[in-house]
């Protein structure tokens, strides 16, 4: 049995005047080196949905053909094999009872004209009608046999399928891959794609289109960003029960102190909110969260914005946030 991977240090090439054409490659062990070309209309590769793993695997069309060819040539000899033994069995009984049953009903409607010549028109139904109840005895028989000379080759052919050749088994192969495909993107968008890696990476307006996206994604609604100029500390505007809640995103290296709790205290009651939070990919130093718990002002340290982020993506890695959604940053 081949086995096949992909060749990661092949180089695509194209002709000067023509744009790349090369669409999939890979080195099959049986097979050699393939590669796949959009402008040919011959397989040589295709993409095939591994269900076990849940990904696309490249495999090789050839290996496909064969096994194929393999699948008809057994699938030809065991369904042989069945008819040969089913007939003998009951195929050739059939036959018989069904020649005999058509010779009596041919017989039966030739013959009543010379049973007429013999017993008159009413003494010739006599023997007609024997002929005919009998025929339609044995060519009854002859269905019930038949029936079991066919019930008999699907009892020995259980389990076969018909085959479909190799280019039709990679149309419908790529059905799967597309509907997988789109299954993948529509969980893409549903989820957040960030490690926290990244996320300290980003800059403060990308920071504020992740909280953002985060909030909608945990039932906020409405959520809005200000303008980055004359926020009056509050980054975000959400709402959520009812109630009008001032955010403010904080992307920062160290503890965050006072002032991002007296910035979001004060936007808080300059666009008349119930609640205010302070958000942020670090923590918090103390006197910090000691303000923050005199004036209501709930804050969402590093920890607690992994917890959200996990609770939204179902993830159980304590690691990184993975199979989750890009953002429109």
């Amino acid at each position: 049995m081949s086995s096949y991977y992909r060749n990661r240090n092949y180089k695509k090439k194209s002709s000067k005047n023509k744009p790349l054409n090369r669409k999939l490659q890979l080195f099959c062990t049986k097979h050699g080196e393939l590669v796949g070309y959009t402008s040919s209309d011959k397989i040589v590769i295709y993409e095939s949905f591994n269900p076990s793993k849940n990904i696309i695997e490249l495999k090789c069309f050839k290996c496909l053909d064969e096994q194929i060819q393999a699948e008809k040539e057994r699938f030809s000899a065991i369904y042989s094999e069945a008819d040969i033994q089913g007939y003998k069995l009951y195929g050739r009984r059939a036959k018989i009872y069904e020649y005999i049953g058509n010779t009596l009903i041919f017989t039966g409607f030739f013959g009543y004209f010379y049973f007429m010549n013999l017993f008159g028109w009413l003494g010739a139904l006599i023997p007609t009608g024997l002929l005919f109840v009998l025929s339609f005895i044995i060519i009854n028989n002859s269905e019930r046999i038949q029936k079991q000379y066919i019930d008999y080759r699907d009892k020995n052919t259980k389990g076969l399928n018909y085959i479909l050749p190799a280019w039709q088994e990679v149309q419908q192969e790529a059905k799967f891959v597309y509907k997988w495909r789109l299954e993948q993107a529509r969980i893409k968008k549903e989820r957040i794609n960030y490690s926290f890696e990244e996320i300290d990476k980003m800059t403060g307006v990308q920071f504020e289109n992740f909280v953002k996206v985060l909030l909608e994604k945990l039932g906020y609604e409405n959520v809005q960003v200000t303008k980055a100029s004359g926020d009056e500390g509050v980054d975000i505007l959400a709402y959520r029960n009812g109630k009008k809640i001032a955010v403010q995103c904080k992307r920062y290296s160290s503890k965050l102190t006072n002032s991002a709790i007296q910035e979001v205290f004060s936007g808080k009651h300059f666009y008349n909110c119930q609640e205010a939070y302070v958000i942020t990919n670090s923590y918090f130093t103390e006197n910090a969260q000691i303000l923050a718990k005199k004036h209501k002002v709930e804050l969402i340290d590093r920890d607690r914005l992994f917890d959200l982020v996990e609770s939204v993506n179902g993830s159980s890695n304590n690691n990184s946030l993975e199979h989750q959604i890009e953002f429109n940053l």
